[in-house]
């Protein structure tokens, strides 16, 4: 399990919403990567103050923190590609085209 992982889903677990098989996996990375364990000292001690002070107990409806969760994954898995990436390729194909018509071609040409 990667630490990118755990930490996106370090609070679901600290609540106890994790499915069984997750839970025990990011159970098991906690005890050997320090870096997450202390990732999740500090969600908890700033959690458990929070929780402590609402006075009672809020639990979300049945299933809210699966569905969540799935459409978490899904964006994991279906994230595309940043739009300015694209304007970038875009933009450089034209500097390229351009280059070629002001100084490539005329030459080829012999128009100078």
């Amino acid at each position: 399990m990667r630490c990118g992982y755990v930490q996106r889903h370090i609070v679901v677990f600290l609540e106890n919403q994790m499915p069984p098989d997750v839970a025990e996996k990011i159970k098991s990375h906690l005890s050997w990567c320090k870096h997450c364990s202390d990732v999740a000292k500090q969600v908890e001690e700033v959690r458990q103050p929070v929780k402590d002070s609402m006075g009672v107990d809020i639990e979300p409806p049945p299933g809210m923190v699966q569905s969540v969760m799935a459409r978490i994954e899904n964006m994991d898995q279906a994230a595309p590609a940043p739009p300015d990436r694209r304007y970038a390729f875009i933009a450089v194909l034209a500097i390229i085209v351009l280059f070629l018509a002001i100084f490539v071609v005329p030459k080829i040409l012999k128009l100078y």
